[in-house]
């Protein structure tokens, strides 16, 4: 489904340790510390109607208007997570990162429970910035939607699945330096495993992670 272009060779990658900004993916965990919980109210009706057509134009590749019909369910004050997480996903199709950023954010604070808004997370944090990826906010979010959902499959855009995310996760490990994480996502995707003895070993095993790149992002 999606091509990294910037993850391209071993001198280019940048070893960036980035926090996870607490206003994304802690507000959902910060929301039940302390005090007394409150309950997520339930969608409204027309903020669940207005989202269901948001997502009959994405599946139809019309981005655009969806961003408008999930901005219209938004606006309902219905508490609807999935009118953000639309927003999030159409954003993310219009390359428009930091906003994906921000509605993949809204989503988990309005409680988004599935996997989704993670999942979409750890994409627009890797794409973000190409010249400095956020390695580590991305592989949090990949690691969370995985937990929620070790066998993922994205529900509105069946070709993202669980595969893209464990990719994620072997270029955010490898960007971060950590070769025997990303040795062990290729393993995860069925690849081929470097040996870490290799004088070679972390050429190769950029090789293997852009030959897996293009098995499973391209789909």
């Amino acid at each position: 489904m999606r091509k990294l272009a910037y993850f391209g060779n071993a001198g280019a990658m940048r070893m960036v340790y980035v926090a996870l900004g607490v206003s994304l993916v802690a507000l959902p965990l910060l929301a039940g510390c302390g005090g007394k919980k409150n309950a997520t109210p339930a969608p409204s009706a027309d903020c669940s109607d207005i989202s269901t057509q948001g997502w009959s134009l994405f599946a139809g590749g019309h981005y655009i208007e969806a961003l408008a019909r999930f901005k219209s369910a938004e606006e309902t004050g219905g508490g609807c997570p999935d009118a953000f997480d639309g927003h999030g996903w159409a954003q993310l199709k219009l390359d428009s990162l930091a906003q994906a950023v921000s509605d993949f954010g809204a989503a988990l604070a309005a409680g988004a429970t599935g996997a989704d808004a993670m999942a979409g997370l750890a994409t627009a944090r890797l794409d973000q910035s190409q010249a400095n990826p956020d390695y580590t906010g991305a592989a949090l979010a990949a690691d969370s939607a995985l937990a929620r959902s070790p066998h993922f499959v994205f529900s509105h855009d069946s070709q993202f699945d669980y595969h893209d995310l464990h990719l994620i996760l072997a270029q955010c490990r490898y960007g971060l330096g950590d070769y025997a994480g990303a040795n062990a996502e290729v393993d995860s995707l069925g690849g081929n495993e470097q040996d870490p003895d290799s004088p070679t070993f972390v050429q190769d095993l950029l090789a293997e992670i852009q030959r897996l790149d293009g098995i499973y992002a391209g789909q």
